[in-house]
């Protein structure tokens, strides 16, 4: 088949984006430069595109943009836009195999499947999948949209999995999602949280304030993250005991009187049973369980009440567990009783840029998505169906009729837990479409696979995750073959869906003033200022006079919606289902603790993998063990093991290392030759939230 190169793409250029043998560049060709983001992973650092004639030349980091930096992802722009496998033409699955397909083709046939099967089972038969990369930008908003206007609540992400848990207990507790001020902090607490991996941005302003000698620092993690070997505490848990943790934190602040009385008595509702609840966590007993030392449980808690401003910030690293939202609570609960709230320095409420979405009569309609009334919180709080109930709406036996799937930007059949049940629940479905840049895990599966145009092929908006901030991805080039924005697919099937009305734009501008109106934002600002602005100012102690939007107007130590739902209403440590302390007969043959997910600066989750540069500094995938835990296995570094749970096994090298505490073993996600979520669990959950088991299961390990 004859490649399809990108439109305008001239004589003497390669797909590289540089000059073939004997190729030159024009003397007359335009040079320009472009303001956008980068969209190799979440953040979205702001980024100069230098383009010749149209192409990309090069990028660099954007001096107007608060994170001026491009990490090894962002520099690998050129093996993602220009990837020899790289999807550019539409594709159907035909008797097991695929054949082209058109876009109009594509679209009607896919359009009148849908309402074929809503017109048969619902509108809620049909569940739609963005992935992490565009949470919180026009194009979830389009996606949304699309639901309302279809008659679906089923939109699914991932606050089941990631983020949820915290931003849940932020909205409990404080009646906000809370983030930190790492800039003016004098004590920084992490637990579970690598931003040396995962965010770059706060790692380089918590390292420059650590080595200014201008902050503590606590870490939280079973292995030595970069921060973590800065730290002035590093406490090595056990995977799924951080709420314990914060629980001993709380009793020793209590006790020893370094609580902020003021804003406690005035500000909090439910101290006086949490001070009582926190005696069932003496440093004794949390030592036990988490495998902190005493000593290190007592400083850490008097070093985080005492250096003020203090902030902390908890990853999915402390919540992907069954205990993820009363954990999330117990943490958020330190913020308050030394009184780091709304302070310079400490934690602040963030509040969502809201992109408009539409009112249709067909919202008075929709059944609740997809494990709302299971877990109704997570329903409320976010507004999304849960991944952890998910395969049982596709079911044939259960009455929840799930038929139908689109898939933008994501891999859930590698990403979510129990994989393997994952893809066979994928195979149920009577229509399953993937619009992404690669073939990737979950492609294989679909009925039509779509490409999709790269981040500098299509214009975005992007709010960020923890600042009231948002900025516009221009643009840079056009899309490679016949690759589409999920904006533009989104709305050409609205159209033949029949719902042209909420997707009648003009043009590409119009469309996104309209996602942006609410908040009183034009695309031409963001144009004028392309490092971004601020969409709301920064309103300090705002709650002195307007109260927590909360049902008391206090911070809910002791929260009355969760007893009202039959929940405990204070913050509580449950084992995890699956430990050695829960399960010791279990742990008899599954001996060894595993935690996966860690991050690794080179990937986002499944994605990259492909790309060369990336790929020779993280060439294969890995389970992390002491050299003590290895001697005890026989097991030599390098050498091939099998790593299994209950629910299945893979083959990885083994890496030993001093970074990791013994008895724990961690294996990051993503590979698609030994994806660790066919060894993860989507049955033991959360009570509250339905949080699967990503963090803390038992396994073993053998030789090959």
């Amino acid at each position: 088949m004859k490649e399809i190169l990108k439109p305008g793409l001239k004589a003497g250029l390669s797909r590289q984006g540089g000059t073939t043998a004997g190729g030159q560049l024009p003397e007359e060709e335009k040079n320009e430069i472009v303001k956008s983001l980068c969209g190799m992973c979440p953040i979205h650092c702001g980024i100069d595109v230098y383009t010749k004639n149209g192409m990309i030349a090069k990028i660099k980091p954007q001096p107007e943009h608060f994170a001026q930096l491009l990490c090894i992802k962002g520099a690998a722009w050129t093996e993602m836009f220009y990837h020899p496998e790289r999807l550019l033409r539409p594709k159907v699955k035909v008797g097991g195999g695929w054949k082209f397909i058109s876009w109009d083709k594509a679209l009607d046939d896919i359009s009148q499947k849908l309402l074929d099967i809503k017109n048969k089972y619902g509108p809620e038969s049909l569940a739609i999948y963005h992935g992490a990369g565009y949470a919180m930008s026009d194009t979830e908003a389009m996606i949304h949209r699309m639901a309302n206007a279809f008659g679906t609540p089923n939109v699914l992400g991932t606050s089941g999995l990631c983020m949820g848990a915290t931003f849940s207990a932020g909205k409990l507790t404080f009646g906000n999602i809370v983030m930190p001020s790492f800039g003016d902090s004098r004590c920084i607490l992490l637990f579970g949280y690598n931003p040396s991996a995962s965010s770059l941005p706060a790692e380089r302003t918590i390292q420059r304030r650590k080595q200014a000698g201008e902050t503590k620092l606590i870490v939280v993690d079973p292995r030595t993250t970069p921060l973590a070997r800065m730290a002035d505490i590093h406490a090595k848990l056990r995977p799924g005991t951080d709420g314990a943790l914060a629980l001993g934190m709380l009793n020793i602040i209590i006790s020893e009187g370094l609580y902020d009385k003021e804003f406690v008595t005035k500000w909090t509702l439910g101290f006086d049973k949490l001070s009582e609840r926190v005696k069932e966590y003496p440093p004794q007993l949390v030592a036990k369980t988490t495998w902190i030392p005493v000593e290190t449980i007592i400083q850490m808690a008097r070093m985080y009440a005492t250096n003020k401003p203090a902030s902390l910030y908890s990853g999915v690293g402390a919540e992907q567990n069954t205990n993820s939202l009363q954990t999330a609570r117990a943490i958020l609960s330190l913020i308050a009783v030394t009184g780091n709230y709304e302070v310079k320095g400490g934690n602040r409420a963030h509040r969502y840029f809201n992109f408009a979405r539409p009112t249709t009569d067909k919202q008075q309609l929709m059944r609740p998505a997809v494990g709302a009334e299971k877990y109704p919180l997570l329903w409320q709080h976010h507004r999304m169906a849960h991944w952890s109930v998910f395969t049982e709406g596709i079911n044939r036996d259960k009455s929840y009729p799930i038929r139908a799937l689109l898939v933008f930007g994501g891999n859930p059949a590698m990403n979510f837990p129990d994989a393997n049940k994952m893809r066979e629940a994928f195979k149920k479905l009577e229509l399953l479409v993937v619009h992404d840049n690669f073939m990737k895990g979950t492609g294989p599966l679909a009925d039509y696979v779509l490409p999709m145009a790269g981040y500098l092929e299509c214009t975005e908006v992007f709010s960020h995750i923890g600042l009231p901030f948002i900025a516009l991805q221009n643009q840079a080039t056009e899309p490679m073959g016949e690759c589409w924005s999920i904006a533009k697919f989104v709305t050409e099937l609205g159209k033949r869906l029949g719902l042209k009305q909420y997707f009648n734009w003009g043009t590409e501008e119009e469309r996104l003033n309209d996602l942006l109106s609410p908040q009183g934002v034009t695309v031409e600002q963001l144009r004028e200022k392309p490092g971004g602005v601020f969409y709301t100012g920064r309103t300090r102690r705002a709650y002195e006079r307007d109260g927590f939007p909360t049902p008391s107007g206090r911070v809910e130590l002791y929260s009355s919606t969760l007893g009202k739902l039959g929940y405990d209403p204070l913050p509580a440590f449950n084992e995890p289902a699956e430990s050695p302390l829960s399960q010791p007969d279990l742990a008899g043959e599954y001996p060894l603790v595993l935690t996966t997910g860690a991050r690794l600066i080179a990937y986002t989750h499944s994605y990259e993998h492909n790309m060369p540069s990336l790929r020779r500094m993280e060439p294969f995938p890995k389970v992390e063990i002491s050299p003590q835990t290895a001697a005890c296995l026989g097991i030599k570094d390098s050498e091939y093991v099998i790593v299994e749970t209950q629910r299945g096994s893979i083959k990885v090298k083994a890496c030993l290392t001093d970074d990791i505490i013994a008895g724990i073993v961690q294996i990051t996600h993503g590979w698609s030759q030994a994806n660790v979520n066919e060894l993860t669990d989507s049955e033991q959950r959360d009570l509250i939230l339905g949080y699967p088991t990503l963090r803390g299961l038992l396994c073993r390990i053998r030789k090959v």
